[in-house]
């Protein structure tokens, strides 16, 4: 972790204690697949976005598959969200808008990517509220096709371990 990713680690996880944010990571955080970077978590749809929004990028990265992706958000932390103003990530359309699907052992019928993660913060004990809140710890995603294709929210549909469960 840098200097500056140590200090946002301390600023969003309250429950280091006397462990340093390294120490507390290797111990703690990986595990729980908390987030060491700043800034606001990129998703898929929010990577595809970026490389469409930003023509330039998605020539040099392309504009499908997990590779470009993945450099796609390498691309955004490094360079777009150091910006000022940030390169946008926006959505475009209200309907791109993240929002709450259903809790455990609900079928959501969603068009687009169900995220599925923990309920309670391991840290503090409260609720998980928000998108990005969500994915300060670890979670996974499954692609569905709403109606025709429902994903139910259920830890073994979701291929999640023993540690995701509070």
């Amino acid at each position: 972790m840098t200097p500056k990713e140590e200090q946002c680690y301390s600023n969003r996880y309250s429950d280091l204690g006397e462990m340093t944010p390294i120490e507390h990571y290797l111990e703690e955080g990986q595990q729980q697949g908390r987030m060491t970077q700043c800034g606001t978590f990129m998703t898929w749809m929010m990577a595809a976005r970026y490389l469409d929004r930003y023509w330039e990028i998605g020539d040099k990265f392309g504009r499908n598959g997990k590779a470009s992706v993945q450099l796609a958000k390498e691309h955004w932390y490094k360079n777009g969200s150091m910006q000022t103003p940030k390169l946008s990530i926006a959505p475009n359309y209200p309907e791109e808008e993240p929002y709450k699907c259903g809790d455990e052992n609900d079928a959501c019928a969603c068009n687009g990517r169900v995220h599925y993660g923990l309920r309670v913060r391991p840290d503090d004990g409260n609720e998980i509220e928000t998108f990005q809140g969500l994915h300060e710890f670890k979670y996974t995603t499954k692609k569905t096709q709403g109606i025709r294709d429902p994903v139910v929210c259920r830890e073994s549909d979701m291929s999640m371990g023993k540690h995701m469960k509070n």
